[in-house]
């Protein structure tokens, strides 16, 4: 007998605990959850998602967790930094003064995986996305205005956003990653994951508010119409390609002699 879900949603899935979490609250809602991650072309340990989609899979079965593969983002980011690649620093500094280097890198990597899922999920007729952000990520994954844009970027394309960790208050007030560790351990898994890591990361400190006033302006005046732009050309190719669990696979050249 074919099972029953309440419906389908697309999860950005990194294999780390906030995404991990997300899943299984999503499972316990009655939904089926499509897994997509991405490789920023620095990203090490890619296969370690893997290892995130094995255990879910394991104890909810395969037609509740489904692994949709890996889709490299280079592309995308290299896209929204091209307005500003021959623009001197002094220029871009006048603008948004407030804004660190270490800040757009990671906008821009976190907007190119949106445009892609947003793309993906219009192209599949997935109508809601979900994203393990929390309030206390010092990047625009922590950022009001930053979900605010994305939610308007997709509703364009009939989808909902849900981030089911973004308002847990307790993850927030709580040292350390005790609250997260309860809530696996009470889904009937150990508490450690494995997952990627971007060679390009790196702490931040918590964000002024200066700083997330010049993200939300640069966001406006510099990445929503391309982000606009990027998903509309994105949506017939994730309707012809398919994804694979390593987004930058090694090819065999020939040898010399052949």
């Amino acid at each position: 007998m074919e099972k029953i879900f309440m419906r389908t949603v697309l999860l950005l899935f990194s294999g780390g605990k906030d995404s991990f979490i997300s899943a299984c609250r999503e499972i316990h809602a009655g939904n089926r959850i499509v897994l997509i991650s991405f490789n920023n072309s620095a990203v090490i340990g890619e296969k370690n998602v893997l290892h995130g989609v094995a255990r879910l899979q394991r104890k909810y079965g395969k037609d509740r967790i489904v692994y949709a593969g890996c889709y490299n983002t280079g592309a995308i980011i290299q896209s929204l930094k091209d307005k500003w690649a021959d623009v001197p620093w002094n220029v871009l500094g006048e603008q948004y003064p407030n804004l660190t280097n270490t800040q757009i890198t990671c906008l821009h990597c976190q907007t190119a995986m949106w445009i892609a899922t947003i793309a993906y999920a219009r192209a599949k007729g997935i109508g809601q996305i979900d994203a393990g952000y929390k309030q206390s990520d010092p990047f625009c994954t922590g950022l009001k205005a930053f979900h605010q844009e994305i939610q308007t970027l997709a509703e364009k394309y009939f989808c909902k956003i849900n981030f089911p960790v973004l308002d847990d208050s307790a993850w927030v007030k709580s040292p350390g990653e005790i609250e997260r560790d309860y809530e696996m351990s009470r889904y009937g898994f150990l508490h450690s994951v494995y997952e990627p890591k971007c060679m390009l990361g790196r702490p931040a400190p918590p964000m002024t508010p200066e700083m997330k006033q010049d993200m939300a302006k640069y966001f406006a005046n510099d990445l929503r119409q391309v982000a606009t732009a990027e998903i509309e050309q994105m949506i017939p190719i994730f309707r012809t390609i398919q994804l694979t669990p390593e987004s930058m696979p090694v090819p065999d050249y020939p040898l010399p002699d052949e």
